[in-house]
């Protein structure tokens, strides 16, 4: 180490380092302190220039006052003459009255390259001038002289020199002396500290021990040794900590940490090891099966009870599958939060994982208790097969998610297995989630519009704005399938946005041909609600469309608003105290409880159509909707049936009280144009609308 020391280039050296360091600060230092001690003094020179030129001045003003006085000449060239012996003068002037020369003469100005020194200082030229008086008081005159500031400045310029020059000078002896320090108390007794080290062995770091140099016990030398000291003997517990935590993170990369269950990673690793791993024998891989099984409502739970009691439920969920599973299965795996896998291999495979998905299902319609809780947990399987459904180890994790997509979109109660059709109906659903994105812009999204009638007079109240969607190549797509596609990817609220600002202004078009305009009922999907500043989106479509807000109407169904009902009482307040109306669709279905229904700013009620479409034959049915209808007067709300029909069902609901109706026996869904022709012909009408008889509801 001593070698390598000696062997350091002199420029690298700690010593020389310093030493350029030091001179550099002592010099800049003193450089900084020596000029600003000359500025200072620059202050106090400039003010002597001027002291002693106004000292030449009132020496000169009683014979420059009588030359101007009595217009003397030669007096006065006598005068400037006195003036110029003054070093630095380099141009005088006697003046008469304000502008008349009495006498004038000057010189050349000396040349030095200095001049820009004096100059920055004390200016280059200074002018000076005193009115002369006669000993009446009248001013009869001037004397006016320039200055150039070199001359009386070169005694300041030498002065400042010397203080300059001892100042670095002084400032060069100070920084050798603390070198000479510098070494003496630090470079040297580092370097033996080095030299100290020379003998390290990193297997065995406390071995060796630093001296503390002498003298340096309580410095910061001193400590510094001695944390060195420490520092070696705590490198060996942290070099065995870093191995254990080398397998602490091999172990939480290949399994879970809430279940302990492999991970997603490690059951990706066994599947693709079991592909490729042929026995000794040279036999075939043996068949594999992939089981996933999906806890239903998981979210649920998490939302009801917390997260951290979630927690206990996946791990007491763990518990229960790995139970069931031993001896069946190569490897139990948490794939996601509420999903886990199983890894079959063996003869039989099919069979084998078909039941273990029936010993599944079998344990899970017992209840599981957790904490002071039994839940009823429902379970979705999906299962693909080596090497049927796949030839690699990802595809067939992924052939077994999309078997229990399958299972979970149909609510199968038994296992799915992979199914290659099934996977083309997967494939036709990402495909339309791709295209609906863009449907808007291509004019491939339509509205209908279905009148809602007074149930007294038949006149048009509302409509109810329906959207429909015309594939390019696959034709007309209900609202059943792509609604729910738009709220799955997240879509619904850019479509929802847009089909409220077309509906805005069609209804404002309707304005124009129409006396007395219809509410326009748009729908409006839970996660809509849910955005911040919704209500500010429905504004600027009002705004745009130059619609009153008392012309629109939004429907929201019951799962809406208890989602987060704190959230949606704040918004629907709002968007009623802008004259917007606020409608219950579906009502009756959902889970509103009366304590919220009377603190929601609403004013209306639409009875669900699965109460209308039995209330004939249904006496339950019948009595439900004439409870909601005089629920809905009690709390002084408008109160709709739709999906009416039948004239019987007509009658009943308007016997019962119900106030507007809305279904195929009065209008179908019509597209704008038909709908401003259906609106005019009311309009000149202002008659009971005929019914139209033999359609059917397909919404």
């Amino acid at each position: 180490m001593s070698e390598q020391v000696r062997d350091l280039p002199r420029r690298e050296r700690l010593g020389w380092r310093l030493m350029g360091i030091t001179l550099m600060l002592a010099c800049a230092i003193g450089m900084v302190l020596n000029i600003g001690q000359i500025l200072f003094d620059s202050r106090s020179q400039s003010a002597e220039i001027d002291h002693s030129v106004q000292r030449l001045l009132a020496v000169m003003r009683e014979p420059a006052t009588e030359a101007v006085y009595n217009i003397d000449d030669r007096l006065a060239r006598r005068v400037l003459d006195g003036v110029l012996r003054f070093e630095g003068v380099l141009a005088a002037e006697l003046v008469v009255g304000d502008s008349e020369v009495l006498a004038r003469d000057k010189r050349e100005p000396i040349a030095s390259p200095f001049r820009f020194v004096t100059a920055a200082l004390f200016g280059d030229r200074r002018d000076y001038r005193i009115e002369l008086k006669a000993e009446s008081g009248e001013t009869v005159g001037s004397l006016r002289l320039q200055l150039d500031t070199y001359p009386p400045g070169r005694a300041f310029l030498a002065r400042a020199g010397v203080v300059l020059a001892l100042g670095m000078l002084n400032a060069g002896l100070l920084a050798l002396l603390l070198l000479t320090v510098f070494h003496y108390f630090l470079t040297r007794p580092l370097v033996r500290m080095v030299e100290g080290l020379s003998s390290f062995d990193p297997n065995m770091p406390e071995s060796i021990r630093l001296d503390v140099p002498a003298g340096h016990e309580r410095d910061e030398l001193g400590l510094w040794a001695r944390s060195v000291n420490d520092l070696l003997t705590a490198i060996r517990e942290n070099l065995a900590r870093q191995r254990e935590a080398e397998t602490r993170a091999s172990w939480l990369e290949h399994f879970d940490t809430l279940t302990g269950l492999a991970n997603r990673t490690l059951l990706l690793a066994n599947t693709t090891h079991a592909m490729t791993g042929a026995t000794q024998d040279g036999e075939q891989v043996p068949p594999l099966a992939i089981v996933i099984v999906d806890i239903r409502e998981f979210r649920d739970i998490n939302a009801q009870y917390g997260v951290e009691y979630g927690d206990q439920v996946l791990r007491e969920v763990a518990h229960r599958l790995n139970f069931i599973a031993t001896g069946s299965t190569v490897l139990t795996a948490r794939l996601a939060e509420d999903a886990f896998a199983f890894l079959m291999s063996g003869a039989h495979v099919r069979e084998r994982a078909d039941k273990l998905a029936k010993r599944l299902n079998i344990a899970f319609e017992a209840a599981l208790g957790v904490g002071p809780n039994l839940l009823n947990l429902g379970i979705d399987i999906g299962i693909a097969v080596y090497p049927e459904d796949a030839d690699s180890a990802d595809q067939l994790i992924q052939n077994a998610e999309r078997a229990l997509s399958y299972a979970k979109k149909h609510q199968l109660t038994d296992a799915q297995f992979y199914q290659a059709e099934h996977d083309k109906e997967l494939q036709l659903r990402k495909r339309l989630v791709r295209d609906l994105r863009v449907a808007p812009q291509r004019d491939q999204i339509h509205l209908h519009y279905q009148p809602l009638v007074g149930a007294q007079n038949g006149q048009v109240v509302a409509v109810e704005v329906l959207a429909r969607w015309t594939h390019p190549e696959l034709g007309n797509i209900a609202p059943v399938e792509f609604v729910p596609l738009a709220e799955s990817s997240g879509q619904i609220v850019a479509l929802g946005e847009w089909l409220l600002r077309r509906a805005c202004q069609d209804a404002a078009m309707w304005r124009r041909v129409c006396p007395s305009p219809p509410r326009v009922a748009v729908n409006v999907s839970p996660m809509q609600l849910r955005e911040r500043g919704f209500d500010l989106i429905v504004a600027s479509a009002l705004a745009d469309a130059g619609l009153p807000a008392s012309l629109l109407e939004l429907e929201i169904t019951e799962t809406a608003l208890i989602e987060n009902i704190e959230q949606a009482i704040g918004i629907l307040q709002r968007l009623r105290e802008s004259g917007v109306r606020i409608s219950i669709d579906d009502f009756g279905t959902g889970l509103a409880s009366l304590s919220y229904l009377k603190r929601l700013p609403i004013d209306q009620l639409k009875i669900d159509i699965s109460f209308i479409r039995d209330v004939l034959r249904d006496p339950s049915d019948a009595q439900i909707v004439k409870a909601i209808i005089n629920l809905g007067h009690s709390l002084d709300l408008e109160v709709v049936a739709e999906g009416v029909e039948e004239l019987a069902q007509r009658d009943l609901l308007a016997s019962n009280g119900c106030d507007l109706m809305q279904g195929y026996l009065f209008a179908a869904p019509m597209d704008t144009a038909a709908f401003m022709n259906y609106l005019q012909r009311q309009s000149s009408a202002r008659s009971v609308v005929v019914p139209i008889s033999g359609g059917r509801s397909s919404v």
